[in-house]
């Protein structure tokens, strides 16, 4: 909370030397940044495997780096185990994925979540029920589950 002693005062916020790095990387990389944007806004022409693979990867990256992640995704899409392994099938791919049991078992759960009639229905499902779970693509939690 604020004082109202002397001995509190406000600062006025100036761009030190790290936002002017921030703005000078920005610049440099400000193509490939906009290039990637428009591939990520591109998601609802993609097929339900790709996307589930997009969301496979964003189960595995906490904790892990992003190549390894996104090569274990791609073994597992040529196993065909992504989208058809149990968890004790794709674990032994995940080995260099931190905690890669339990991210097996999270995208085993991701993709019952929204298999429906032995298929996909990732974007066909978004927005709608889905096993009792309201899925929203503005709000990713329900308000009662959001900080704040």
């Amino acid at each position: 909370m604020f004082s109202n002693s002397s001995s509190a005062q406000l600062s006025v916020a100036r761009p030190d030397s790290n936002v002017l790095e921030l703005q000078s990387l920005y610049q440099e990389r400000k193509d490939a940044i906009q290039k990637r944007l428009l591939e990520f806004r591109q998601v609802m022409r993609w097929n339900d495997e790709e996307v589930f693979a997009e969301l496979a990867f964003c189960l595995l990256t906490p904790q892990s780096s992003a190549r390894v992640c996104w090569d274990a995704v791609s073994k597992l899409k040529q196993l065909t185990l992504l989208l058809k392994g149990k968890p004790t099938d794709l674990e032994p791919h995940l080995s260099n994925v931190r905690f890669g049991d339990s991210k097996a078992r999270y995208i085993v759960e991701a993709r019952d979540l929204f298999a429906a009639d032995g298929r996909l229905q990732l974007k066909s499902r978004t927005g709608r029920e889905c096993h009792g779970t309201r899925l929203q693509r503005s709000q990713p939690f329900p308000p009662e589950h959001r900080a704040g």
